[in-house]
């Protein structure tokens, strides 16, 4: 890139990106009306598409982990609220997808919906509320991104919902429902 001041201002400038293949320069021109862009579509390291199930099983926790069956949840008893309780989650989630089916799975948290997450993995965003120490059963609710970007999530009893593109923070389209006034945890998940 020509960094020189003498040259108009649009002139040999632009930006550059690093891809598989090197280095890549776009330029802009002095053609207002093509200036350079950028476009970046963000897709997920893991996730599926959307899965619409009409059935009642799977629960939130099981659809959210790729599961198309059944009602089990990790073990969800919790020593204290807010982080103490998400990590508790958290580990139990890891726990039980190495013990059926997948030795190596992985479960971390981090730290937000657009914290960086590695090949493989995917975002899981819950929340919860914690009774006399325990979450119990109906007190937590887990949604997942999808490849696209959008949001996903089942509620036991219900048809599965595709949330599009949503901040997982807020209860834009009510995917939080009774858990609207809890606070948004998220992990990083790669079931393999």
């Amino acid at each position: 890139m020509d960094q020189n001041l003498w040259k108009t201002i649009h002139e040999n400038r632009g930006f550059v990106l690093n891809v598989p293949s090197g280095l890549r320069q776009f330029y802009s021109t002095n053609n207002s009306s093509s200036p350079p862009y950028i476009q970046i579509n963000y897709v997920s390291a893991k996730a599926n598409s959307y899965r619409s199930i009409s059935t009642n099983l799977p629960n939130c926790w099981r659809y959210s982990m790729l599961y198309n069956n059944g009602t089990h949840a990790p073990s969800l008893g919790a020593n204290g609220s807010g982080q103490d309780a998400a990590s508790v989650l958290v580990l139990g989630t890891q726990e039980y997808l190495r013990g059926h089916g997948y030795s190596n799975a992985t479960a971390r948290a981090i730290t937000g919906w657009t914290a960086p997450i590695y090949n493989g993995e995917y975002r899981v965003a819950f929340r919860f509320y914690v009774t006399n120490g325990r979450i119990e059963a109906g007190d937590y609710h887990f949604i997942y991104e999808l490849s696209t970007g959008q949001w996903a999530g089942k509620y036991a009893n219900q048809q599965s919902w595709n949330h599009g593109f949503i901040n997982p923070n807020l209860n834009e389209v009510g995917q939080w429902d009774a858990m609207a006034t809890s606070k948004t945890y998220y992990m990083a998940v790669k079931p393999s």
